[in-house]
């Protein structure tokens, strides 16, 4: 698998749109004096990280680290239910530091369309994840004692986030807040939709996709488990009051989705024995 850097290429954290990253005594630490190898703690403690999330798993979130070295881990965060996120299979990689946990791992968001897209405020199209945890942005800091689940939940709890909703809504604005909170929340279903979704599972299929392998199957099982759901955001989306060429945009999306689920039951033999358990009632599977 081709690795990409945790920064977008020619695209520095620190722009004018963007949270200024501290300093921290930890990174300066990292920096002068940095290990060739991760230490036995860093190891034995990120083993552990990962048994304790693939054993006791969070809702909606997947992760893999990357074959050869530990210290790169995959993330595939769904977006919650009833937000413009929904169902998105959103990818992260999570660089451990040589001295875990001392440090926090620095995290690059994947799902940017190739830096054309922005979800929310925390999430840049420069691959930024803007969250005190991992030290980019104000508020509680990393410690020790969190955890990889500590981490990719924080992650997660940031696609909650609805966007403008810090945006002024009272008496006379709270009009064109509305509009312009609507019309937003339509263009990131419908980006989530083409993005998140469709993108990243066209490039499981086509063998292009840089999640590792399980993750690739992770994702596509439950595209499949969860497809009366993605459906639905789709014609939700075409029942709107919205121009043209946006409905014609939604009913491209809608066929994709279709054509994705057909496709992904017929090149995966486990996948849609688990569809014809699941949904059509075979006995004996």
């Amino acid at each position: 698998m081709q690795r990409r850097p945790l920064t977008a290429e020619g695209t520095p954290y620190s722009t004018m749109d963007e949270p200024r990253r501290s300093a921290t005594t930890c990174n300066l630490e990292t920096a002068l004096a940095k290990p060739k190898q991760p230490s036995g703690q860093c190891l034995l403690r990120l083993h552990h990280d990962l048994k304790n999330i693939i054993d006791n798993p969070v809702p909606g979130i997947f992760v893999e680290p990357e074959k050869g070295d530990a210290t790169y881990v995959h993330a595939i965060i769904v977006g919650p239910d009833n937000t413009p996120c929904q169902g998105g299979l959103f990818h992260f990689v999570l660089k451990f530091p040589l001295n875990y946990p001392d440090c926090p791992p620095q995290v690059r968001f994947m799902t940017t369309d190739g830096g054309r897209v922005r979800f929310n405020r925390k999430l840049y199209s420069s691959g930024l994840v803007s969250l005190s945890i991992p030290g980019t942005f104000h508020g509680p800091s990393w410690n020790p004692e969190m955890t990889l689940k500590t981490m990719v939940v924080s992650i997660q709890s940031s696609l909650i986030e609805q966007p403008l909703a810090y945006e002024p809504a009272l008496g006379r604005e709270f009009e064109t807040w509305l509009e312009k909170t609507m019309s937003c929340n339509a263009k990131l279903r419908s980006q989530t939709l083409k993005v998140a979704i469709c993108d990243a599972l066209e490039a499981c299929l086509l063998g292009n996709s840089l999640y590792p392998q399980d993750l690739q199957m992770a994702a596509m099982r439950h595209f499949v488990e969860q497809y009366a759901k993605y459906e639905s955001v789709a014609f939700s989306l075409l029942g709107e009051d919205s121009s043209k060429e946006e409905s014609k945009q939604y009913a491209a999306l809608l066929e994709r989705l279709q054509d994705l689920h057909d496709r992904i039951l017929q090149n995966n033999p486990a996948i849609r024995k688990m569809w014809q358990c699941g949904y059509k009632g075979i006995m004996n599977c």
